[in-house]
């Protein structure tokens, strides 16, 4: 369900069951993964394809600044 972050990517057929996963911004939220999909939570990121939320970094932290500001798809440039 594309409006839940969750994206089919093997259609179900007789010998195997459908495969979804989630989208970019998204992380698996069920059995199976992809099933059902939660989106990242504040100051976190996902690429999808299932992948878990991580944490942006924290450019200031690195003695950097930041490029471009993390969203729930990407990680914070520095």
């Amino acid at each position: 369900n594309q409006g839940k972050g969750s994206v089919e990517v093997k259609r179900c057929e007789k010998t195997s069951d459908r495969v979804c996963v989630c989208q970019a911004g998204f992380m698996p939220a069920g059995i199976p993964l992809g099933s059902v999909c939660s989106p990242c939570p504040e100051g976190t990121f996902s690429r999808g394809r299932n992948e878990n939320c991580q944490p942006w970094t924290n450019c200031s932290s690195l003695g950097k600044s930041t490029l471009r500001a993390g969203t729930g798809a990407e990680d914070a440039v520095c």
